[in-house]
């Protein structure tokens, strides 16, 4: 994935020296650079895609620091950071701490998965907050959230919308994910820049009021989705082993295993998307 190049000045250098060796070492082994990710990219995208649906709390203040030269690195992402297996890829991405111009903690760009994407992340390092909305099956709609600290899991509804913020870091976030629809013999795709354009975000950011941070709907979404509330732990879970360091299972788990993983997902989960 090609990144626009930023359109001012940015710091050139990664937080992975104040990461523990468990993540360092991951990146050590990952296939190639980065695709790094600076504010520009949450209003303009990649040079050679349209633009992603990025709400903000107060557009205009991101795009006078942008105009003024502040164009800090967010993230960056590793994908395929891991061979994949049996349909399963891996990505690893490090959030860098800091501000937006409009409140927001330094945050992903964010877009809705695939109805029939399976996806798992465990925080290795730092402290993250993810919102997650979606659709219900009878057309109703919901937001979630939840704070992740490290070696904790959380696992996206089938089809749904989510956002990663950084609370405190830099927070290094190794995710797995699958389409339940292939054929495992089949080529499976990379995670493409389409994801950011399959439908418009929902109106809900986060916005650091103090020391502390609170969830704020801040357009007309509000009365769609309504304030997040914590997001639910899938109850095929209870069969998983939590406590594994998710790049371990992601490398060494058995294909019988993470097939297993795919069948009772799929039976205890509703597949949906945005309508």
């Amino acid at each position: 994935m090609n990144s626009l190049a930023p359109p001012c000045p940015a710091p050139a250098t990664s937080a992975a020296g104040d990461l523990p060796a468990s993540v360092t070492s991951l990146l050590g082994a990952a296939p190639g650079p980065p695709s790094r990710r600076f504010l520009s990219h949450l209003l303009h995208g990649d040079a050679d895609a349209s633009r992603p649906h990025t709400v903000f709390a107060d557009r205009r203040r991101v795009e006078t620091a942008l105009e003024s030269g502040d164009n800090p690195l967010l993230y960056e992402a590793y994908r395929d950071i891991a061979p994949a297996r049996n349909g399963w890829r891996a990505d690893l991405v490090v959030y860098q701490p800091g501000t937006l111009p409009d409140g927001q903690p330094h945050r992903s760009i964010g877009h809705w998965n695939p109805p029939t994407q399976l996806e798992v992340f465990q925080t290795l390092t730092g402290t993250t907050l993810m919102l997650v909305a979606g659709h219900r099956s009878d057309g109703s709609r919901y937001a979630h959230q939840v704070t992740t600290r490290a070696g904790d899991v959380a696992v996206v509804p089938f089809g749904a919308w989510h956002l990663t913020y950084v609370l405190d870091g830099p927070a290094a976030v190794f995710n797995i994910y699958t389409d339940i629809h292939l054929d495992p013999d089949e080529a499976h795709p990379h995670q493409d820049g389409a994801k950011y354009r399959r439908a418009a975000a929902p109106g809900l950011v986060v916005v650091r009021d103090g020391d502390t941070d609170r969830p704020a709907s801040v357009t007309a979404s509000q009365g769609e989705y309504g304030p997040p509330t914590s997001l639910p732990v899938p109850a095929w879970l209870a069969t998983w082993p939590l406590a594994t360091h998710l790049p371990d299972l992601h490398a060494h788990a058995p294909m019988t295993s993470l097939a297993a993983l795919v069948r009772t997902a799929l039976a205890t989960e509703i597949l949906g998307g945005p309508a």
